[in-house]
């Protein structure tokens, strides 16, 4: 199952899997100030960094845990500086 599909039931958008802190906050200008980083442990042992957008991190947590992942390390907030009614996310071109 993907991890997309699954975050979005607990309301959870996925803007960037497996990213670095140096990328998001290089975006941190086209970004909406409710992105959360996510840093969790996967089944192999790699640290991994996910930036997410949700209400609470408690949303977060709820669907990381759901989705199998037991291992959340961090949930940091304080990236973005658009208002998130304002954000409007790239639209993938059709083909």
């Amino acid at each position: 199952m993907s991890k997309q599909p699954h975050l979005k039931k607990y309301d959870v958008i996925l803007m960037f899997e497996n990213t670095t802190l140096l990328t998001i906050q290089n975006e941190s200008k086209t970004l909406p100030t409710d992105v959360h980083l996510v840093k969790y442990t996967d089944d192999t042992g790699d640290t991994k960094l996910d930036a997410v957008r949700a209400h609470s991190m408690s949303d977060i947590f709820d669907a990381y845990y759901d989705f199998n992942i037991k291992t959340v390390q961090s949930i940091t907030s304080g990236y973005g500086t658009l208002k998130p009614r304002l954000y409007n996310p790239p639209v993938e071109p059709k083909e």
